[in-house]
């Protein structure tokens, strides 16, 4: 295994004013290449860009080309079980939500003279490099554009994060190394003549080459420098590929041997686990570590023992330790000796399991999982101090409106400015909140001079018809000033992209709409007020970043640890005593392994069919898992409920084919629920299907229909990133076909976006969903027109609406404001909300659908070129509420 290394440092840049160039970036560069050169890589190896480096048989001036060429071309020469390491000390750029590094001939506001990371990170996984090192030491203090201005955001590094996480892969290992979360800024310290970062973590790794221990050394230490020099906070982020790595060394031939102690003890933990993917790289490791003879052995014999394991039927386990020469058997006769040890094991294991959490929860079987190996940003977490939805209004609002949206600034910068003083300068908070209170109630009453004459939808491209986070911060300041004391629930939504900020804001529709009217009431919860704190997890439904950020956001919740706010523990007393989220059904189940017997939550949208709870098997013919915490309890009908409603408009004896994407747990999770209705309910079959996810699976669908002889089509996009391939199939159809074929689909399908690519081939399809906005109870409309502007809202908006309600009316019987109490007392909840009756199942803790006999929830609607009934007037494609 041979080591070699990219380093980059750019202090002046050809085309930015002198006082926007750096100072101390080339000398982090020369000190990170003199650590590498003092630390077994060759001098030859370790290639140097720096303003004045020395050209070698080619210019290594930091310029896009000279950069662009040398990761293209010199790592060429990179074998399979070598390492990697690019460090780059410089300004980057984000645009578009797409990261760059700066070069020297670079223009910040021009991304084609910048280098797009991703280019970065295929090429050092063309390498072939086995351990691969990418450390980032950007963003710093003096950003380029500090406002954002030419399209360039603050937010450098999500996209670094996703792309290393996307091209990821068991064979070769990819640890990214942040300077600082997104959104932060990187320092520099002229009395150091470094910037903070790389100062730090040279310092780090001279202690510590195990990347968790890395980074924990980084998250204390980094802050402490930046306080000390008067910086603002500034907390590096490492994110490891796969997450294995997070226990591997970034330097294996400087371990130590209690870093070797570690891996051997992970290591056999893994071989126990009969995870032997992870026990064998773990013991190749501690070879790489090259530490002692017996070490090695130990590592040779275990890794053969896997081997022999995986090539035989019977799975051997770790054998035995041998007994001491110098501690003699004791000649017990047999009987006795069996008894006496199992008298010793049960011993053990009660002693074990009673003060020892990890050994209990082992022999247990219920471990929670591992904490994500990531750490996120403040703006992930807000009471009044950051924006989740947009910062700015659309162009085609009203002035009023526009003037509500900088009046909801002003509430947010003020609030920021409480945050900020200490927890014992209560006067100046309680100033500072009532400052931003009075911004936020200016900017809800703005926001609704700004609609009153105009007409207004949910579901409005163009301009908002109310603002729920402005209303939402507007009760948290008034809880924050009032002289009754504060329950906290959080409300998780997903964020990043605009479609998810459109459901975001859905949801947060319904969590402020409930909100406001508890805190109107002068009863509140037993005389408290309501505070909602709001958290983002940035869904998508395709690929892991979901799961992973939802991990880490329950983490988070579970442990009343919210970033950046230093006065939420003192604030909030009781600490986050329930939740309202996630979105997705992959998101779900992964925050459901940490609130799991600690934090009782309720999803509004989540509709995956719960596999066997308390195991992870499901035998259906989608084969997906969807073992949810009981602790999860969800408002919105299952995937059955919305598969039954749907067959029932199929005629007998009809197969159906079935479009469906295999990495979205909801998706597969419906498919199997319409087969299954499909099968029981009509003795029909699924005939075909084809997979979204999979490269041209899903072409010329009409034909496949025609080959297969049927006239049924179920669409389950996993969101509306599938939309494209939606509108390809059914654009595919002729209208003869067109008109011959039923079209179904899932709840994601009940988007005005359908109608608008499909056109009037969207006509006669069919939906199952939660619920239609036709269902506005009349003593309900008046509030949301007042608060909305309309009384159409979305099915998100009313289930979030009901998972609030359910969270107050489990704190109002509760016997005391504890999470358990609350758990406990949601078993028993019973209350007309927005859907109808909220009730939980007793075992499942899903939604109880049919009350009475009559079913309560769960609709299926149809798209209609015209009125949905004799008082509607309009001449439109709509979705229409069938009887």
């Amino acid at each position: 295994m041979v080591n070699w290394a990219i380093v980059v440092g750019i202090n002046q840049y050809n085309h930015l004013p002198s006082d926007k160039h750096l100072r101390f970036a080339v000398q982090d560069a020369e000190a990170v290449r003199q650590f590498l050169c003092d630390r077994s890589f060759p001098t030859e190896n370790v290639l140097l860009c720096t303003d004045h480096s020395p050209n070698l048989h080619f210019s290594t001036s930091p310029s896009r080309t000279n950069l662009r060429r040398i990761l293209r071309e010199e790592i060429q020469r990179i074998n399979r079980d070598d390492s990697l390491w690019f460090f780059f000390a410089g300004h980057g750029i984000s645009k578009h939500h797409r990261d760059y590094l700066l070069p020297c001939d670079g223009l910040p506001s021009d991304e084609e003279t910048a280098i797009d990371i991703r280019f970065v990170v295929n090429c050092l996984r063309d390498s072939q490099a086995r351990n691969i090192v990418l450390v980032l030491d950007m963003c710093r203090s003096n950003r380029i554009e500090p406002d954002g201005r030419n399209g360039i955001d603050s937010d450098i590094g999500r996209e670094t994060q996703a792309i290393t996480r996307e091209l990821s892969s068991d064979n070769q290992r990819i640890v990214t190394i942040f300077a600082c979360s997104p959104g932060q800024s990187s320092f520099e310290i002229p009395d150091l003549e470094h910037g903070v970062f790389t100062y730090t973590l040279l310092q780090g790794l001279e202690q510590h080459t195990i990347v968790s221990q890395l980074e924990r050394y980084l998250a204390q230490r980094v802050p402490e420098v930046n306080q000390r020099y008067g910086k603002p906070r500034q907390t590096p982020l490492i994110n490891p590929e796969p997450g294995w790595t997070y226990n591997l060394p970034l330097l294996p031939e400087y371990t130590t041997r209690t870093d070797v102690d570690s891996l051997v003890a992970l290591a056999k933990d893994a071989e126990l686990q009969r995870d032997f993917a992870l026990a064998k790289n773990l013991w190749w490791t501690v070879i790489e570590a090259n530490p002692s003879r017996e070490r090695i052995r130990e590592a040779r014999d275990a890794i053969a023992r896997i081997e022999e394991s995986q090539r035989s039927p019977s799975i051997p386990s770790l054998p035995p330790p041998s007994p001491s020469p110098s501690s003699p058997s004791l000649h017990l006769p047999i009987r006795r000796r069996e008894f006496l040890g199992a008298i010793a094991v049960i011993g053990v294991i009660a002693i074990a399991t009673a003060i020892i959490p990890p050994i209990r929860c082992r022999i247990l079987g219920n471990c929670p999982p591992p904490p994500p190996n990531f750490s996120l940003d403040d703006d992930y977490f807000s009471r009044g101090d950051n924006l989740i939805l947009a910062d700015t209004a659309p162009q085609a609002c009203t002035v009023s409106t526009k003037e509500a949206f900088v009046e909801k600034q002003r509430g947010i910068s003020a609030f920021r400015e409480a945050l900020s003083q200490p927890n014992n300068a209560a006067d100046l908070k309680r100033e500072k909140y009532l400052e931003a209170k009075t911004h936020f109630e200016k900017a809800v009453q703005l926001f609704e001079e700004g609609r009153i004459g105009s007409q207004v939808s949910e579901d409005s491209e163009n301009c908002p018809g109310g603002d729920p986070e402005t209303l939402i911060y507007l009760n948290n300041t008034k809880s924050l000033t009032s002289e009754k004391s504060i329950i906290t629930i959080a409300a998780v939504v997903p964020g990043g992209s605009d479609e998810n900020r459109k459901v975001a804001a859905g949801i947060l529709r319904g969590v402020a709409h409930a909100q406001n009217q508890i805190n109107l009431d002068p009863r509140g919860i037993k005389d408290h007020m309501l505070q909602v704190l709001i958290a983002r997890d940035d869904n998508s439904s395709k690929g892991t970043s979901d799961s992973d950020v939802a991990s880490r956001v329950a983490q988070y919740l579970k442990d009343n640890d919210i970033p950046g706010d230093t006065s939420f523990q003192e604030e909030s007393s009781y600490g986050v005593l329930g939740v309202v989220g996630h979105y997705t059904s992959s998101a779900t189940l992964a925050a459901g392994k940490f609130y799991d017997n600690h934090l009782p939550a309720i999803a509004p949208t989540s509709t995956a069919v719960r596999t066997n709870v308390g195991t992870a098997e499901h035998s259906g013919q989608f084969g997906y898992i969807f073992d949810l915490s009981q602790w999860f309890f969800r408002v919105a009908p299952n995937d059955a409920v919305a598969a039954q409603n749907l067959v029932r408009y199929l005629p007998p004896a009809q197969n159906a084919f079935i479009v469906y994407n295999s990495e979205s747990v909801y998706s597969m999770s419906l498919a199997e629920a319409f087969v299954v209705a499909l099968e029981q309910d009509k003795n029909g079959s699924m005939i075909g299907k084809c997979d979204l996810s999979k490269e041209n699976d899903c072409v010329d669908v009409p034909s496949q229909l025609a080959t297969a002889r049927t006239n049924a089509l179920m669409l389950i996009p996993s969101d509306l990133t599938d939309l494209s391939q939606i509108v390809d199939i059914v654009n595919a159809f002729d209208e003869p076909q067109r008109q011959a074929t039923t079209i179904l689909g899932g709840d994601v399908m009940y988007d005005e976006e359908i109608i608008v690519q499909l056109k009037d081939k969207a006509t006669g399809t069919l939906v199952g969903v939660a619920w239609h906005r036709d269902e506005v109870p009349a003593r309900l409309q008046p509030p949301f027109i007042q608060l909305w502007g309309t009384r159409f809202v979305s099915w998100e908006t009313a289930t979030a609406h009901d998972s609030t309600q359910a969270l107050v009316e489990g704190l109002r019987q509760a016997r005391s404001f504890t999470r358990r109490s609350l758990y406990d007392a949601l078993q028993q909840v019973e209350f007309q909300g927005l859907t109808g009756t909220v009730k939980f199942e007793p075992n499942s803790h899903d939604r109880v659908v049919d009350v009475n006999g009559e079913r309560v929830v769960g609709v299926v609607v149809e798209v209609v070129n015209g009125s949905c009934s004799a008082e509607d007037s309009s001449n439109m494609l709509q979705f229409c509420l069938l009887d």
